[in-house]
């Protein structure tokens, strides 16, 4: 199934931090390209079950997403 990646704000400005410290920039930039790629289909099937969250790997970045079915969005 086809979903919606939606990034809240205070995640993009940690994102940015992340970016802005980081060595290898490029990495950084190919691994939020990659999550948005990769959990646009079936993300359950992707990220693994965290407590009520899930997390998903990307390196060099971890992060905990929530999967909506109903409204389709990650």
């Amino acid at each position: 199934m086809r979903y919606t990646v939606v990034w809240l704000e205070t995640v993009r400005d940690e994102l940015m931090k992340i970016y802005l410290a980081a060595t290898d920039k490029r990495a950084v930039t190919r691994a939020s390209d990659r999550i948005d790629l990769e959990l646009r289909n079936d993300p359950d099937r992707k990220a693994s079950p965290y407590g009520d969250q899930w997390v998903y790997h990307s390196d060099p970045l971890l992060i905990l997403v929530r999967i909506s079915p109903d409204d389709r969005l990650v």
